[in-house]
């Protein structure tokens, strides 16, 4: 594994992965093959993974600094908690950001000067969304979490972001403990 800094961040690790994408700009999108199944869920279950991401560098790389991930379904404004993004590369996965809900948004974004994801040119990498259930629910509300558009994604030097948007995961179905 080698190690790379990237601007403003001196804390990324970095190691190759053969995951062929669409390159149309600096970063490259994808609904990663393994995202979570729909299923029901436990009302108050936490660090539910309900997305799966494959994110692509273009040729020069760059570092990304927000994601802003979008709620949908037939749900209550307080269905999640929070939203936390894992770098799936090594187990245990590695945690990079938490996000709290806002509405149906939630903001996951790098604290301070440093940026939330830096990759190497070419370089591919899968990340994980989970979220927090809220607790005090009735059953019967149904979610899914993604991505809305290109515009939801704040790149290092705002180059632009490929990918199908919107990327969204599979439903999930709560229900009573």
């Amino acid at each position: 594994m080698s190690h790379v800094a990237c601007t403003y961040e001196t804390n990324n690790y970095y190691s190759g992965a053969d995951v062929s994408s669409d390159t149309s700009g600096a970063f490259t999108f994808a609904l990663d093959e393994y995202t979570p199944e729909s299923q029901a869920v436990s009302v108050g279950q936490k660090g539910l993974p309900v997305l799966y991401l494959t994110v692509t560098a273009g040729d020069s790389g760059g570092c990304l600094g927000k994601i802003t991930l979008q709620r949908g379904g037939v749900s209550s404004d307080g269905l999640l908690e929070s939203a936390s993004l894992y770098d799936m590369t090594n187990k245990p996965w590695i945690l990079i950001s938490t996000g709290s809900f806002n509405g149906s948004k939630a903001l996951i974004g790098s604290t301070g000067l440093g940026w939330l994801i830096c990759l190497k040119g070419g370089e591919s990498r899968r990340y994980a969304i989970t979220v927090d259930v809220t607790s005090s629910l009735s059953s019967g509300q149904t979610f899914a979490l993604g991505i809305g558009s290109a515009q939801d994604i704040e790149t290092s030097d705002s180059s632009s972001v490929g990918g199908s948007f919107p990327i969204f995961g599979n439903s999930f179905t709560i229900v009573a403990n």
